[in-house]
């Protein structure tokens, strides 16, 4: 099936990445999420006596998505120290709780940064609020500012971030 196809293709973007000795960064996102690990969760919720939001097993199935194949790759024979893990959320709140479980559960590198955050004041303040509380708490690696629009000007609002925490 599909997920044969998916699976043969990481192992061989794994192989290259250790022959010639590159990171790898492992992207999830609510468009790339182990449908399999979802619909497991959603299960085991359903017949939960205390279900949990579904927010919350959203965010429980990146984790568990990036986790697994962070593991799968580690299998395959990549070095932990060469994985770096990034949840693509959309929501402030989102991104926080992941990271904080990704972090509270291993010790690959995070890249951090919020999808979608909008244009103008709307997308710096959106993108500087998980940040600035994660990248405080020692939660991150590297940073990725998405506000649609110069690239240039990403760049200087995340400076700016680095800056204001005394990290730059």
């Amino acid at each position: 099936g599909s997920g044969e196809k998916k699976d043969a293709q990481f192992a061989t973007l794994i192989e290259l990445a250790i022959r010639y000795e590159k990171p790898v960064r492992i992207g999830v996102n609510w468009g790339s999420l182990d449908q399999q690990i979802l619909a497991q969760l959603l299960d085991q919720n359903a017949r939960s006596s205390q279900p949990r939001e579904l927010d919350e097993i959203n965010r429980m199935a990146v984790i568990e998505s990036a986790l697994s194949s962070a593991a799968l790759a580690q299998d395959i024979g990549l070095a932990a120290d060469r994985i770096i893990i990034s949840c693509k959320m959309s929501r402030v709140n989102d991104l926080v709780a992941v990271y904080r479980e990704l972090a509270s559960r291993s010790n690959y590198a995070l890249h951090l940064g919020l999808t979608e955050a909008g244009m103008g004041a709307k997308g710096i303040v959106a993108s500087t609020a998980p940040l600035g509380v994660l990248l405080q708490e020692g939660i991150g690696d590297t940073i990725r500012i998405s506000l649609a629009a110069d690239p240039v000007e990403e760049v200087k609002v995340g400076f700016e971030i680095l800056k204001s925490l005394k990290l730059r």
